[in-house]
């Protein structure tokens, strides 16, 4: 699929987020070279959020791409009412840039939040 085209042309990174041998969730990066930037996206089931769980992977992956890859903006999607999401999202010091009204998410069409972070200075 997609996941698998991305990392075989260096443009993709899913990671898996663990407690021991427990996988309780995930975050990916999608880098555009032309833009030198990137798109991330993560989840954590159900029992395992509230812990810290996303903003650690968010936070992690963020300044390694920042630091190993010299990419100046990341960038992320958070849907309208997910508030634990954009708790993470803040967190992690991503700003909201802009809000989407009937986005096409591929699946379906929704309300959503663009998030940025810019290379620090």
């Amino acid at each position: 699929g997609s996941h698998t085209a991305r990392r075989g042309e260096g443009a993709g990174l899913d990671l898996a987020i663990t407690e021991g041998d427990a996988p309780l969730g995930a975050i990916g990066l999608n880098v555009d070279w032309g833009a030198d930037d990137a798109v991330l996206g993560y989840w954590v089931a159900q029992p395992a959020r509230g812990r810290g769980l996303a903003t650690g992977a968010l936070r992690l992956v963020s300044d390694w791409a920042r630091a190993e890859l010299r990419l100046t903006t990341l960038k992320l999607t958070t849907m309208r009412g997910n508030g634990a999401s954009e708790r993470v999202a803040t967190k992690a010091g991503f700003t909201a840039v802009r809000v989407v009204e009937d986005c096409d998410l591929g699946t379906k069409h929704a309300t959503v939040t663009l998030w940025e972070l810019g290379t620090p200075t």
